[in-house]
């Protein structure tokens, strides 16, 4: 697959990135207890908090505040594996938004397989099309959120809002540096890919 140069976090339409999402710092007011061990059920609610606390922060573009919410969150995918998967995701997003891209992949290599696991990887390829795009990979981007969109159709699903919300911005970035024609060709070309192809391609350096 081709690897489109000269894309980076810095080349977001003006469109594309919440005002109040670089204003928002993390604070430690919205930080709960560390949680040391998560054998005992009142740590374990403890920790479905901290992740819950996340997400809304994440669909709220406060992406400062919920990298400092999860912190460092033991959770063994082996055992909550819904959880693992939830934290490992809206910490990738965080870290995708805030632009350390490199951070973002890591958390998804380990999210995404979990999401394989429960039939689902698609609903998690929206951000990872987002993320390769800002790393470059226009065409790459492109397939990946082609297969999504097969996906989402074939399902008769609707993305959740905040996936609704990455597909939108990624749809502006391809529009912004390559012209509609080449998108619909890389979107349809995106469409014929297997699942594990279009898992592997979204995972890539």
């Amino acid at each position: 697959m081709g690897i489109d140069a000269g894309v980076g976090p810095d080349d977001y339409p003006s469109t594309m990135i919440e005002p109040a999402a670089l204003t928002l710092s993390a604070t430690t007011d919205l930080k709960l207890p560390p949680v040391t061990d998560i054998g005992r059920d009142e740590d374990l609610v403890l920790l479905e908090k901290q992740v819950v606390a996340a997400e809304q922060a994440v669909d709220e573009s406060r992406y400062d505040d919920a990298i400092a919410l999860l912190g460092d969150v033991p959770i063994a995918p082996a055992q909550y594996p819904d959880l693992a998967l939830r934290a490992l995701f809206a910490g990738s997003w965080s870290r995708m938004y805030r632009g350390e891209l490199d951070e973002a992949l890591t958390a998804a290599r380990e999210g995404l397989p979990l999401l394989q696991e429960m039939g689902w990887p698609w609903r998690g390829l929206d951000h990872l099309a987002l993320r390769a795009a800002l790393a470059g990979k226009l065409a790459d981007a492109a397939r990946i959120a082609g297969y999504a969109d097969s996906k989402f159709t074939a399902e008769k699903s609707m993305r959740e809002p905040n996936v609704a919300r990455a597909r939108e911005r990624l749809r502006a970035l391809l529009l912004q540096k390559l012209d509609a024609e080449k998108v619909e060709r890389l979107l349809a070309e995106g469409a014929k890919l297997s699942e594990d192809e279009a898992c592997r391609l979204s995972l890539e350096e």
